[in-house]
């Protein structure tokens, strides 16, 4: 069964998701929200490729993704044994994306992160420059890694984050899904109030953290995710999406 992104069992103030292709002329994110048993899952995605090859690869990942959780999830797993699956998934998902990229899709790729939240935990992977933080009392209390050379030299001190948005090389990636596969994954207890955020690097290259969190004082999800998006079609130059949990 394929993730949507109108998935009636969920209530859009608490998890909502928008992308939008901005400036550009098509858009290669691509996001999916659904159901679970227990609780739900998120991912994300964004494509890279010369014609139309992104949009290809970002639906692909998200699809194999969500069909191996949908079909091999449930609630008597581990956090261990989901994070496994979701590794797995990804694995597959690269192998899916590498058999497709032929011709004229040669060379395509995509970002990939995604999040199975149930109780008060979030489970997580991810690969490429997408990004997934947490967000706790105005905080942002944990973020994933992002797989480029200028997130590195962030990590090191050489440069500040507002540098590393600002960086020429910033779309650089060093690990995605069809180019090589490297896939960090993240378990996170959830607080009530906590705000999960799951962004494409239009949103984060574009918009400061301090405006992300100027956006996340309301309590429902369609309100902050359409906010986020409105500082995004300010300033962005690059497809944008991001999807909201509150917990």
């Amino acid at each position: 069964m394929e993730c949507n992104t109108e998935t009636p069992l969920l209530d859009k103030r608490v998890i909502f998701g928008l992308s939008d292709q901005g400036i550009r002329s098509s858009n290669e994110d691509a996001i999916a929200i659904d159901a679970l048993p227990d609780g739900l899952i998120a991912v994300l995605a964004d494509g890279m490729g010369g014609h139309a090859a992104g949009e290809v690869a970002s639906a692909i990942a998200i699809k194999t993704v969500c069909e191996i959780v949908k079909t091999s999830y449930n609630p008597r797993m581990r956090a261990e044994e989901v994070t496994d699956m979701l590794v797995g998934a990804f694995t597959a998902a690269h192998k899916a994306v590498i058999g497709m990229a032929h011709d004229e899709k040669a060379g395509m790729g995509t970002t990939l992160i995604a999040a199975i939240i149930r109780d008060h935990e979030a489970i997580a992977a991810n690969t490429g420059d997408s990004r997934l933080m947490l967000a706790r009392s105005g905080v942002i209390v944990c973020e994933s890694d992002d797989h480029t050379p200028v997130r590195t030299l962030y990590r090191m001190g050489v440069i500040t984050e507002d540098e590393a948005m600002d960086h020429p090389h910033r779309h650089i990636l060093t690990h995605a899904i069809g180019i090589d596969l490297k896939t960090d994954h993240y378990r996170l207890s959830l607080e009530r109030g906590d705000i999960l955020l799951l962004s494409s690097d239009g949103i984060h290259d574009y918009v400061k953290k301090e405006d992300i969190l100027s956006c996340t004082r309301s309590d429902d999800a369609r309100i902050i995710a359409t906010d986020i998006m409105n500082q995004a079609m300010k300033r962005s130059e690059d497809n944008y999406s991001i999807i909201v949990y509150l917990h």
